[in-house]
């Protein structure tokens, strides 16, 4: 017979969900915590890490997924109670056209009450309740997979927007240096001391650097509006700019891998795919036996006789199905595929993330020595500008070496703004693939 548990106590082999009232109250709390935790940003410094929090827990895309985590839950409760009686009642009326139909020559409706009680399925009800635990637990996975992905979406935008805004910073001081080079061209060639091409490419580099000053703002307010549409509130610059910091990642290459590999909720929900797909061939075989039931049943009236008295009844039987031709069997090996199918994903899924952990992590490495070796460079730059400047007065630099020193710093700054972009990026991904959401600062 099958073990019946009640619907607030029966174990599942994943998690047993509480009573609704229970649930939805506690569900309740949870979401009023995580607004007064998360909705409000501090005033005046917003860190990356409130900003991931608040895209992770907050966009529509995360809450459809909350959603769904709801009705599997749902669905748990309601293979749960497939282990109770069903009850069931019809009334027929028959009309007959016929008075030779001594079939129907008694009362001219009938009532039946019904309540079947499944004693034995061979396993089905069981491997259904396993099911619903599992697709419950894919939910869940799939909610925090989706949390990961808008928390990786804000990390790129928010980079993208230091990149653009130390590109700004660098722009501006390039075009606040060009200015100066032309007024004193200007200057000299009033005095005869330089000549009308010297002022001529003085105003081209300045227009350019106006040029890519406008284009490095735009891309900064593209980053910007990207990250607003992410979290769902304004934002500024000031804000954004509190937080420039660099975490550095001290951990290696393998320990980073291990922890992903045991928190991925890729990897996780995947090997709860899989399950799903153990117990689906698990409720077709189950099909191969016969289920056993007992019914009880209250007729009243009957067509064959009329002024039957009410009758009461009690029957056990078996009733077995086996698909349209037989098909039993190839739905059994179409699900044995099914579940072969999610293995295989699984193993897919692992190399992927292997190969992506490794990759960012050479990049960050990288971007690392390069942040290292540019600061060196940004110092030499400096100096060889000073350098030509203090030569071109004094006759022994001309004025494009004088230009093309100071293109040679504004090119410096550019490289360390994308350097600090990239470390940003891929220090904070490999935080949040190795650790999760709320080691993301």
């Amino acid at each position: 017979m099958n073990h019946i548990p009640s619907p607030g106590r029966a174990r599942v082999p994943l998690s047993s969900p509480i009573l609704p009232y229970q649930r939805w109250r506690s569900r309740l709390l949870a979401v009023m915590a995580a607004s007064l935790g998360v909705l409000s940003l501090p005033a005046g410094a917003v860190t990356l890490g409130e900003l991931v929090k608040q895209a992770a827990f907050n966009n529509p895309s995360a809450v459809a997924r909350q959603r769904a985590v709801d009705a599997a839950a749902e669905g748990i409760s309601s293979a749960r109670w497939q282990f109770f009686p069903t009850p069931s009642m019809s009334v027929e009326r028959a009309g007959v056209t016929s008075s030779r139909d001594i079939s129907y020559s008694g009362d001219d409706t009938v009532l039946t009450l019904r309540l079947q009680q499944t004693l034995w399925s061979g396993g089905r009800l069981t491997a259904q309740l396993e099911q619903a635990g599992f697709n419950h637990e894919s939910a869940e996975e799939a909610l925090r997979e989706q949390r990961f992905r808008l928390a990786e979406q804000v990390i790129s935008q928010y980079s993208l927007w230091v990149r653009s805004d130390l590109a700004t910073e660098a722009n501006q001081k390039n075009l606040k240096a060009l200015e100066d080079f032309l007024a004193q061209s200007q200057r000299r060639e009033k005095e005869g001391a330089a000549a009308r091409v010297d002022v001529t490419l003085v105003r081209g580099r300045r227009d350019q650097a106006q040029t890519d000053l406008l284009a490095s703002k735009a891309s900064r307010q593209s980053a910007r509006l990207q990250l607003e549409q992410l979290v769902g509130l304004p934002l500024s610059d000031e804000e954004l700019r509190a937080d420039v910091n660099r975490m550095k990642v001290n951990d290696d290459l393998p320990a980073l891998t291990d922890s992903m590999l045991q928190s991925s909720p890729l990897l996780k929900r995947l090997r709860a795919d899989a399950k799903v797909q153990e117990a689906a061939i698990q409720i077709r075989s189950a099909s191969y036996w016969p289920e056993v039931y007992a019914r009880l049943e209250h007729q009243r009236g009957n067509f064959s006789v009329p002024h039957t008295p009410n009758a009461n009844r009690a029957f056990i039987g078996m009733q077995m199905q086996l698909g349209a031709g037989l098909s039993l069997g190839s739905e059994v090996s179409a699900a044995k595929g099914r579940y072969q199918a999610a293995l295989l994903a699984v193993d897919a899924a692992r190399l992927e993330l292997i190969s992506q952990m490794a990759a960012t992590y050479t990049e960050y490495q990288q971007a690392e020595a390069r942040a290292r070796n540019l600061e060196e460079v940004s110092l030499s730059a400096d100096e060889v500008l000073a350098s030509y400047t203090r030569q071109y007065l004094s006759g022994r630099r001309s004025w494009l070496d004088v230009m093309n020193a100071v293109r040679e710093v504004v090119q410096t700054e550019l490289q360390k703004a994308d350097v600090t972009a990239m470390i940003i990026a891929d220090g904070r991904k490999l935080q949040l693939w190795a650790y999760g959401l709320d080691q993301v600062r």
